[in-house]
């Protein structure tokens, strides 16, 4: 694939690809949606102001090893500079360029704040955010960017909108009652886009049923999501050390072990989840729990909706080379690439293209 956009942003809306009706069930039902298998593509998330987005051939590249889902992680303050205010034309087409791209080549592509359902309202990196529903950053203003985003993908029912990654330190009802606000807006304007929410706690699987910092626990909490046509999923996350994601070692059976609560409780309330985040470091013991984590997601899919490994820079730059960021498992040269053995393990999984 070869495909070069130089549209603005209205006609960027227009050019999304639209699959055959026959390809998406009813809304609310697993069957909407082929088994979703692929990466996060990071980047575009790093740091205020920011405005690259994965290249062509870095998109071919997972695409050609037969992945049909990417994770698109953005910032709300690079999207939406000054809260209720207009989308950045230039963040927003480079949005929708790289989910045009994919649709295009026959992936679902997630489009997700990377933002702890948080807003840096100082302009500054080092700002620790400000939270949502709880600041003076309220739900509504939240709502506001969700319902200009769905304006821009409702008509791709491909698109799947995540409203915000891993919330921490928060209050699980306050996220809750804000989702139901985001959820609502983004469900006025027409859209009818599958809605992916994390939960409290970094979204932690293996934690879900537990309390976290004195808030009621996911698992409880949840259940009072309000979706008008039933179009929810939710995304657990779980890496594969001390379950923190920052160490390079992993747990000797985590890939099977960490997933067993959530996936109860999907299946006794029948909800359905997606795998959004997981990862480990390039060793033979990471790459047993990782293939070990996928195939308990696959042999769970009356729940388990498919999975995204973290993660890929996808051919953007500047930014750290790919062998100084652990997780990230890009080729070292997207010109020539060679896999390594965390791209080997996932290709198990995978129908090349």
């Amino acid at each position: 694939m070869s495909r070069r956009d130089t549209f603005g942003g209205a006609a960027l809306a227009a050019q999304l690809v639209l699959p055959s009706a026959s390809a998406f069930g009813q809304a609310g039902g697993s069957s909407s949606f082929p088994f979703l298998r692929g990466i996060n593509l990071v980047g575009s998330n790093r740091y205020i102001g920011a405005n690259t987005w994965p290249t062509e051939k870095g998109m071919d590249y997972w695409l050609g090893l037969g992945m049909n889902c990417f994770r698109i992680t953005a910032m709300w303050e690079n999207l939406q500079p000054r809260l209720l205010g207009p989308l950045h034309p230039g963040n927003r087409d480079g949005l929708l360029r790289t989910v045009s791209y994919l649709s295009a080549g026959g992936a679902y592509p997630i489009v997700e704040l990377h933002n702890s359902a948080r807003y840096k309202t100082s302009g500054r990196d080092d700002d620790p955010g400000s939270v949502v529903g709880e600041s003076a950053v309220t739900a509504e203003m939240f709502a506001d960017v969700w319902a200009k985003l769905a304006e821009l993908f409702k008509a791709d029912p491909r698109v799947i909108l995540e409203p915000t990654n891993e919330p921490h330190d928060q209050d699980t009802d306050i996220l809750v009652r804000t989702y139901n606000i985001v959820i609502a807006a983004i469900r006025a304007t027409g859209a009818r886009n599958l809605i992916l929410l994390d939960g409290n706690g970094y979204s932690n699987a293996a934690s879900w049923m537990r309390s976290y910092d004195g808030s009621v626990a996911n698992g409880v909490a949840m259940l009072g999501i309000v979706d008008p046509i039933d179009n929810v999923a939710f995304s657990p996350h779980q890496y594969l050390d001390d379950m923190g994601g920052k160490l390079e070692t992993c747990v000797a059976g985590a890939g099977t072990r960490y997933l067993g609560g959530v996936t109860d409780w999907a299946r006794r309330h029948r909800k359905r989840l997606l795998l959004g985040e997981f990862g480990g470091g390039e060793n033979a013991a990471c790459h047993r729990e990782i293939a070990a984590m996928i195939r308990y997601v696959e042999a769970n899919s009356d729940v388990w909706m498919g999975w995204t490994y973290f993660a890929a820079y996808a051919g953007q730059r500047p930014y750290l080379e790919p062998d100084t960021f652990f997780l990230g498992i890009d080729p070292k040269d997207y010109d020539n690439p060679v896999e390594n053995g965390r791209i080997r393990t996932l290709r198990q999984f995978l129908t090349k293209r």
